[in-house]
């Protein structure tokens, strides 16, 4: 069976629109927060240097072909630990899990295993 050059032209236009809507959609190569700032772009949050082809739309930012995203040197939202404090919520958690084995382990006393194990 042979195809006419119509026919193979058609089928290969759609094979070409089927292609076009299966691209995959392109990978973010810096994380934003969901809020915009005042000139209406996403809000940074990790700093990144990507290195980006000249088809990207970023491209007119690069220097020598990498784009560096920075944080604004002051961020209010810097994380700090309280080192003491997770210590204390630490041992608050491991101590009532204690007390909860004991409370099981005083309310089965002979050890039916009716409230749980007691090595949970």
């Amino acid at each position: 069976m042979t195809i006419t050059p119509e026919k193979f032209a058609e089928i290969s236009a759609r094979m070409e629109a089927r292609k076009a809507r299966l691209k995959p959609k392109p990978k973010p190569k810096v994380v934003v927060s969901d809020t915009r700032n005042a000139a209406g772009r996403p809000e940074v949050i990790r700093d990144a240097d990507v290195v980006v082809s000249r088809a990207d739309p970023n491209a007119r930012h690069a220097t020598d072909g990498v784009v560096e995203v920075r944080r604004p040197p002051l961020d209010p939202r810097r994380v700090t630990i309280n080192d003491a404090a997770a210590d204390a919520a630490y041992w608050d958690r491991v101590n009532a899990q204690a007390a909860d084995r004991q409370r099981r382990r005083d309310a089965d006393p002979f050890g039916m295993g009716h409230w749980g194990s007691h090595d949970d």
